[in-house]
C-alpha cells in the first residue's frame, strides 16, 4: 500500500508540473491612458475613441478615467487607418 501511496504521490507532482508548463504565464498589466494610446499607435485622440466606440479595441473605465491593456492593443488586429480614402480622386 505504501508504494501506490507513493507512485500516486509522483503522478500528482508530475500532473503539477505538466499544468504549469501549460498554462500562460502570468503577466503584469500595463494599463494606459488615451494620450499614452494615441502615442502608442500612433494615432489621434478622436481615431482611438472612434475604435473604441465600434468596438475595435477595449477600454476600461477605472475611477471615472478611461484605460487600455497594453497587451491587449499589441494582440489586437489593428483597424485600417485609411478605410474611406479614395484612391481615384
Amino acid at each position: 500500500m505504501d508504494k501506490s501511496i507513493e507512485k500516486l504521490t509522483h503522478e500528482i507532482k508530475t500532473l503539477k508540473e505538466l499544468v504549469k508548463k501549460l498554462l500562460p504565464k502570468e503577466r503584469k498589466i500595463e494599463w494606459l491612458t488615451i494620450g499614452e494610446v494615441s502615442k502608442h499607435l500612433k494615432i489621434s485622440r478622436q481615431t482611438l475613441k472612434n475604435w473604441t466606440a465600434k468596438g475595435e479595441l477595449k477600454s476600461y473605465v477605472i475611477g471615472g478615467r478611461i484605460f487600455y491593456k497594453l497587451h491587449e492593443l499589441d494582440e489586437a488586429p489593428q483597424p485600417q487607418k485609411f478605410r474611406n480614402f479614395n484612391y481615384d480622386a
